[in-house]
Protein backbone atom coordinates (compact mmCIF):
# COMPACT_ATOMS: atom_id res chain seq x y z
CA UNK A 1 0.00 0.00 0.00
CA UNK A 2 1.48 3.49 -0.70
CA UNK A 3 0.15 7.19 0.07
CA UNK A 4 0.82 10.25 -1.72
CA UNK A 5 2.48 13.61 -0.54
CA UNK A 6 4.70 15.93 -2.45
CA UNK A 7 7.77 15.83 -0.78
CA UNK A 8 11.60 17.08 -1.61
CA UNK A 9 14.19 15.12 -0.86
CA UNK A 10 18.09 15.92 0.90
CA UNK A 11 19.19 15.57 -3.01
CA UNK A 12 16.65 17.49 -3.96
CA UNK A 13 14.43 15.38 -6.38
CA UNK A 14 10.61 15.34 -5.86
CA UNK A 15 8.69 12.65 -5.11
CA UNK A 16 4.98 12.13 -4.63
CA UNK A 17 4.57 8.57 -4.06
CA UNK A 18 5.82 6.79 -1.15
CA UNK A 19 5.41 3.31 0.88
CA UNK A 20 6.42 0.93 3.55
CA UNK A 21 9.44 -1.14 2.52
CA UNK A 22 9.82 -2.84 5.79
CA UNK A 23 9.90 -2.45 9.86
CA UNK A 24 13.17 -2.79 11.77
CA UNK A 25 14.34 -2.41 15.24
CA UNK A 26 17.07 -0.33 15.87
CA UNK A 27 18.36 0.54 19.48
CA UNK A 28 14.77 -0.31 21.06
CA UNK A 29 12.44 1.65 18.64
CA UNK A 30 10.48 0.44 15.74
CA UNK A 31 11.83 2.29 12.54
CA UNK A 32 10.08 2.80 9.47
CA UNK A 33 11.97 1.79 6.15
CA UNK A 34 10.05 3.96 3.31
CA UNK A 35 11.15 4.10 -0.06
CA UNK A 36 9.92 6.94 -2.28
CA UNK A 37 9.32 7.40 -5.86
CA UNK A 38 8.40 10.28 -8.67
CA UNK A 39 5.31 9.71 -10.04
CA UNK A 40 2.08 6.50 -9.44
CA UNK A 41 4.25 5.18 -12.74
CA UNK A 42 7.67 5.20 -11.07
CA UNK A 43 6.12 3.38 -8.06
CA UNK A 44 4.38 0.57 -10.27
CA UNK A 45 7.71 0.13 -11.86
CA UNK A 46 9.50 0.27 -8.55
CA UNK A 47 12.17 3.20 -10.01
CA UNK A 48 13.30 4.65 -6.67
CA UNK A 49 13.64 7.97 -6.31
CA UNK A 50 14.66 7.88 -2.15
CA UNK A 51 14.99 5.82 0.52
CA UNK A 52 14.28 7.03 4.11
CA UNK A 53 13.91 5.86 7.55
CA UNK A 54 11.94 7.12 9.84
CA UNK A 55 11.57 6.04 13.97
CA UNK A 56 8.03 5.33 15.22
CA UNK A 57 7.40 6.81 18.74
CA UNK A 58 8.80 5.24 21.48
CA UNK A 59 5.21 4.26 23.00
CA UNK A 60 4.32 2.84 20.27
CA UNK A 61 1.71 -0.04 20.43
CA UNK A 62 1.37 -3.46 19.14
CA UNK A 63 -0.96 -1.79 16.65
CA UNK A 64 1.25 1.13 15.15
CA UNK A 65 3.88 -1.04 14.46
CA UNK A 66 1.19 -3.54 12.79
CA UNK A 67 0.61 -0.68 11.12
CA UNK A 68 3.24 2.10 10.56
CA UNK A 69 1.89 3.76 7.44
CA UNK A 70 -0.89 4.83 10.05
CA UNK A 71 1.09 6.73 11.94
CA UNK A 72 3.68 7.91 8.97
CA UNK A 73 0.67 9.83 7.37
CA UNK A 74 -1.53 10.61 10.67
CA UNK A 75 -1.14 14.22 12.38
CA UNK A 76 2.28 14.02 14.03
CA UNK A 77 3.69 11.53 11.27
CA UNK A 78 6.38 13.10 8.66
CA UNK A 79 3.97 12.85 6.25
CA UNK A 80 1.04 13.89 7.67
CA UNK A 81 -1.67 15.00 5.36
CA UNK A 82 -0.82 12.77 2.58
CA UNK A 83 -3.71 10.63 0.72
CA UNK A 84 -3.90 6.78 0.71
CA UNK A 85 -3.05 5.03 -2.41
CA UNK A 86 -5.34 1.94 -2.12
CA UNK A 87 -5.56 -0.61 -5.07
CA UNK A 88 -7.83 1.06 -7.18
CA UNK A 89 -9.49 1.52 -10.49
CA UNK A 90 -7.50 3.49 -13.29
CA UNK A 91 -10.12 6.51 -12.60
CA UNK A 92 -10.32 6.06 -8.66
CA UNK A 93 -5.97 6.20 -9.08
CA UNK A 94 -6.47 9.29 -10.76
CA UNK A 95 -9.06 10.88 -8.57
CA UNK A 96 -6.78 10.07 -5.88
CA UNK A 97 -3.88 11.74 -7.61
CA UNK A 98 -5.70 14.91 -8.46
CA UNK A 99 -7.12 15.19 -5.19
CA UNK A 100 -3.85 14.65 -3.55
CA UNK A 101 -2.67 17.21 -5.72
CA UNK A 102 -5.25 20.27 -5.38
CA UNK A 103 -4.78 19.95 -1.37
CA UNK A 104 -0.72 20.42 -2.00
CA UNK A 105 -1.59 23.60 -4.01
CA UNK A 106 -4.61 24.58 -1.26
CA UNK A 107 -1.30 24.41 1.48
CA UNK A 108 1.00 25.62 -0.45
CA UNK A 109 -1.18 29.00 -1.06
CA UNK A 110 -2.23 29.32 2.36
CA UNK A 111 1.29 29.17 3.60
CA UNK A 112 2.12 31.73 0.79
CA UNK A 113 0.99 34.73 2.30
CA UNK A 114 -2.72 36.67 2.54
CA UNK A 115 -3.91 40.52 2.22
CA UNK A 116 -4.07 42.84 4.62
CA UNK A 117 -4.42 46.66 4.80
CA UNK A 118 -3.24 46.59 1.11
CA UNK A 119 0.13 44.52 2.24
CA UNK A 120 0.71 40.57 2.02
CA UNK A 121 1.33 38.88 5.35
CA UNK A 122 3.57 36.00 5.58
CA UNK A 123 1.37 32.88 6.64
CA UNK A 124 3.93 30.42 7.10
CA UNK A 125 3.83 28.44 10.88
CA UNK A 126 6.10 30.59 12.01
CA UNK A 127 4.62 33.45 11.32
CA UNK A 128 1.05 31.97 12.09
CA UNK A 129 2.72 31.88 15.74
CA UNK A 130 3.82 35.11 15.73
CA UNK A 131 0.69 36.62 14.93
CA UNK A 132 -1.24 34.08 17.51
CA UNK A 133 1.47 36.19 20.27
CA UNK A 134 0.83 39.49 19.17
CA UNK A 135 -3.08 39.24 19.17
CA UNK A 136 -3.10 37.39 22.34
CA UNK A 137 -1.11 40.62 23.48
CA UNK A 138 -2.96 43.20 22.05
CA UNK A 139 -6.15 41.42 23.73
CA UNK A 140 -4.59 41.80 26.69
CA UNK A 141 -3.71 45.18 26.23
CA UNK A 142 -7.66 45.75 25.51
CA UNK A 143 -8.48 43.98 28.25
CA UNK A 144 -6.16 45.89 30.97
CA UNK A 145 -7.16 49.52 29.20
CA UNK A 146 -3.53 49.75 28.30
CA UNK A 147 -1.84 51.40 25.01
CA UNK A 148 -0.94 48.38 22.42
CA UNK A 149 1.68 49.08 18.98
CA UNK A 150 3.57 47.30 17.06
CA UNK A 151 5.32 47.17 13.87
CA UNK A 152 4.80 44.39 11.95
CA UNK A 153 7.58 43.38 8.56
CA UNK A 154 5.05 42.28 5.98
CA UNK A 155 6.10 40.04 2.76
CA UNK A 156 7.69 42.66 1.37
CA UNK A 157 9.80 43.86 4.10
CA UNK A 158 8.09 47.36 4.67
CA UNK A 159 6.36 47.81 8.08
CA UNK A 160 3.09 48.02 9.66
CA UNK A 161 2.03 50.09 12.42
CA UNK A 162 -0.46 48.44 13.81
CA UNK A 163 -2.98 49.37 16.98
CA UNK A 164 -4.66 46.53 19.14
CA UNK A 165 -7.62 46.61 16.94
CA UNK A 166 -5.68 46.28 13.74
CA UNK A 167 -3.72 43.45 15.05
CA UNK A 168 -6.54 41.84 16.25
CA UNK A 169 -7.91 42.12 12.38
CA UNK A 170 -4.84 40.11 10.92
CA UNK A 171 -5.75 37.39 13.21
CA UNK A 172 -9.27 37.84 11.10
CA UNK A 173 -7.88 38.47 7.89
CA UNK A 174 -5.75 35.09 8.18
CA UNK A 175 -9.42 33.54 9.37
CA UNK A 176 -11.10 34.45 5.76
CA UNK A 177 -7.74 33.63 3.64
CA UNK A 178 -7.35 29.93 4.97
CA UNK A 179 -11.38 29.62 5.10
CA UNK A 180 -11.28 31.04 1.23
CA UNK A 181 -9.15 28.00 -0.26
CA UNK A 182 -10.79 25.29 1.55
CA UNK A 183 -14.25 26.32 0.09
CA UNK A 184 -12.64 25.84 -3.70
CA UNK A 185 -10.31 23.18 -2.81
CA UNK A 186 -14.11 21.32 -1.38
CA UNK A 187 -15.51 22.35 -4.34
CA UNK A 188 -12.83 20.87 -6.52
CA UNK A 189 -12.95 17.84 -4.27
CA UNK A 190 -16.76 17.28 -5.39
CA UNK A 191 -15.45 17.51 -9.37
CA UNK A 192 -13.05 15.06 -8.85
CA UNK A 193 -15.14 12.27 -6.86
CA UNK A 194 -18.61 13.54 -8.96
CA UNK A 195 -21.07 10.22 -9.41
CA UNK A 196 -20.34 10.58 -13.01
CA UNK A 197 -16.81 11.94 -12.99
CA UNK A 198 -14.86 10.69 -16.21
CA UNK A 199 -10.91 10.47 -16.81
CA UNK A 200 -11.60 13.86 -18.84
CA UNK A 201 -13.69 15.51 -16.32
CA UNK A 202 -10.75 14.73 -13.51
CA UNK A 203 -7.89 15.77 -15.61
CA UNK A 204 -9.23 18.84 -16.67
CA UNK A 205 -9.88 19.75 -12.60
CA UNK A 206 -7.56 22.77 -11.43
CA UNK A 207 -7.16 25.39 -9.02
CA UNK A 208 -8.69 28.56 -10.57
CA UNK A 209 -6.35 31.49 -12.22
CA UNK A 210 -7.36 34.46 -10.03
Amino acid sequence: MAFLLEKTNPNFSVSRVHGVLRLETQNGHFVAVVNSYATPEAFDANMLNWQDSYQLPLQADPTVAANPQAYLIGPEGPFAGATVLEEATPLERQQSIKWAEIKGERDRRETGGFSYLGKVIDSDSRSVQRIALAVQSAQAAIAGGVAFAISWTCADDSVLELDAQQMLGMTVALADHANALHVVARGLREVIYAEDATAASVAAVAWPVE
